[in-house]
């Protein structure tokens, strides 16, 4: 269940969620790709490598979701 959809928040009750529940995880998340992407032994022929710059390369796009008011479900807006 979806916290924000269902309790009907309106957009700055829905912005304070989102930064005070999501932006906290989304930031420790990208915190450790960087820490990974650091990684002497991790080659670049390695699938790990390839995801974690993809998810990199797209940073904008994958934080986007905590800045805007709308409801976004599996990608979708």
């Amino acid at each position: 269940m979806n916290y924000i959809r269902h309790s009907k928040l309106d957009k700055g009750q829905t912005l304070a969620y989102r930064l005070q529940h999501s932006k906290p995880i989304v930031h420790a998340f990208f915190i450790w790709v960087y820490e990974q992407q650091q990684r002497p032994e991790l080659l670049p022929s390695n699938p790990l490598a390839n995801d974690l710059a993809y998810v990199s390369e797209y940073f904008t796009y994958l934080i986007f979701f905590i800045y805007i008011n709308f409801y976004v479900q599996n990608g979708v807006l």
